[in-house]
């Protein structure tokens, strides 16, 4: 199955910077925008969540029909059929292909029907869905989900081909979000309040006015900084937690 030059571009529209940099959210709202333009759809979403301790530790959606959002009664059924469900659970012993998957390729109609999960995405306003799993990390699982309402088609192995191309990329985008938010984790308030300074475009000697210090005692914090996030220059340590510092 080809894709066309025209499909490669809008594929790669759904990664570009300005889809990145419109969000410091862990996988940005603009990216599920326009992954649910490039795949029409009723709904995109993505989770993180800890197998181990049971629990949903975020979750975004856009939608593009009325959303009934996530109550503890959703939880109580995803936890509920999680086990039993493998197009959900199983994906982790699945080869990388297998990663990018909808329940239908585990489930007829009537088998999926009587699983709870089923009962969850009927709540959700979904019967179509699929799913994206992202290598996890720290423990921590992590998906993509678009879903289509009952009555619409299913999706395509074109539709998962173009999925398959994302999926690197759009692990890619969650891991630089993570490190930009781990770096920052490594700095203190005030090395923080100075990083922001930099990123402003402020020199030494406006940044040491702006803290009532010297400048010598501003390259002495900025060498601190550069050590802690393992770099070697402003604009690297400004790279390093562009996620945390506000937008200019």
């Amino acid at each position: 199955m080809g894709l066309s030059e025209r499909d490669l571009r809008r594929v790669m529209d759904v990664v570009s910077p300005e889809a990145v940099s419109s969000d410091v959210l862990e996988m940005p709202e603009e990216v599920l925008r326009r992954l649910g333009t490039l795949i029409p759809c009723s709904g995109v979403s993505f989770a993180a969540w800890d197998e181990r301790k049971r629990e949903v530790l975020t979750c975004h959606r856009v939608t593009f029909t009325d959303d009934p959002g996530w109550d503890d009664g959703m939880a109580q059924l995803f936890w509920g059929g999680y086990e039993e469900c493998v197009a959900v659970s199983g994906l982790a012993a699945l080869d990388e292909a297998g990663q990018v998957c909808a329940w239908q390729d585990f489930y007829s109609d009537r088998a999926f029907s009587a699983l709870q999960m089923s009962e969850l995405y009927r709540r959700q306003g979904t019967y179509h869905r699929m799913m994206v799993r992202l290598p996890p990390r720290g423990g921590v699982e992590r998906r993509l989900q678009i879903g289509r309402e009952r009555g619409e088609p299913g999706f395509t192995d074109r539709d998962k081909l173009l999925l398959r191309l994302l999926r690197p990329h759009l692990t890619g985008i969650r891991d630089r979000i993570q490190s930009d938010r781990d770096g920052a984790a490594l700095l203190t308030p005030r090395q923080l309040e100075l990083l922001h300074a930099v990123a402003a475009g402020a020199t030494n000697r406006q940044v040491a006015r702006h803290l009532g210090v010297t400048e010598s005692t501003v390259r002495k914090h900025l060498e601190h900084v550069y050590r802690r996030l393992g770099v070697h220059s402003r604009v690297q340590a400004i790279a390093r937690v562009a996620a945390t510092l506000p937008a200019r």
